[in-house]
């Protein structure tokens, strides 16, 4: 296989360390993994390990395919990636001891929860946790996400595929959240579908009916994009704090990361199994 240039560093990287190396998807999780590692490490193991970022699955996984060969390399390695979408593009995992998964679209999904936002707000507010769990209406919010995402991601995951992807497609979700905003973008998702053609529009409308059965069949919150939905619970939870208490995805991020889901907790588990301590 060639190597581009972000797989030889990872290969450099590994022959001139001791240490076992987790290679990850995205360079702004790098931070809150070593967090997460530390929380959940011994010392003495936690030593043994670091964290590179390789910018994206398709590198984490070529990345596994130059080294699973090499023994040497290999017992020093760890691959995690996210789920992303692969559940419902029906995209095999790689079976292999070293290559973890998350169990959700990426790390960000494992962050939504009704305790945490209710606990930031009580908090914030110095307000009766109780209290705030009456007014917060999480139930009510994550219906309204999950109604908006039903019609979203078949749509979304059937214009990806097609040769001419819609540019609207790559827009920040919070437009279908905002009707003004979103009914700029109207006129464009119209004039699209005019372009495609009779038989693209037919073929979309397939796909879309396809990716809407799979989707029915899953728990649609673990597969909306984790950045964009963490972000859209920011958001509410702002709402509730008002102007001078507003926290930014960072803070409630490092908030929440002390009260662990225990699906995350056995990932990490996982990890700390396979590092190799010679």
């Amino acid at each position: 296989m060639s190597l581009n240039n972000t797989l030889q560093g990872a290969v450099n990287k590994l022959r001139l360390t001791s240490k076992n190396i987790l290679f990850i998807e995205d360079l702004n999780s790098k931070g809150l993994y070593s967090n997460l590692l530390k929380q959940s490490l011994p010392e003495n193991k936690f030593k043994k390990i670091k964290i590179e970022s390789l910018e994206n699955k398709k590198n984490v996984l070529d990345c596994y395919n130059v080294v699973k060969d090499n023994n040497k390399l290999y017992n020093k390695s760890l691959f995690l990636v996210d789920l992303d979408f692969d559940v419902i593009k029906e995209i095999p995992k790689v079976e292999d001891r070293k290559v973890f998964y998350l169990e959700k679209y990426t790390l960000e999904n494992y962050f939504i929860s009704e305790e945490y936002g209710v606990m930031i707000v009580s908090n914030n507010m110095n307000t009766e946790y109780l209290q705030i769990a009456k007014e917060f209406s999480y139930d009510k919010w994550l219906d309204k996400v999950k109604n908006i995402y039903f019609d979203l991601l078949p749509l979304f995951l059937s214009i990806q595929s097609l040769p001419s992807p819609i540019e609207t497609s790559k827009q920040n979700p919070k437009i279908f959240f905002e009707t003004s905003n979103f009914d700029k973008h109207l006129p464009g998702m119209k004039n699209y579908l005019k372009g495609l053609g009779d038989k693209k529009c037919e073929k979309l409308c397939h796909l879309i009916r396809e990716n809407r059965e799979k989707i029915e069949q899953i728990n649609i919150v673990d597969f909306i994009p984790g950045k964009q939905l963490l972000e859209l619970y920011v958001l509410k939870i702002n709402n509730h704090l008002g102007k001078s208490n507003h926290i930014s995805m960072n803070t409630y991020k490092t908030i929440t990361m002390y009260n662990l889901p225990k699906e995350l907790r056995k990932i990490l588990k996982k990890i700390e199994n396979e590092l190799n301590l010679d």
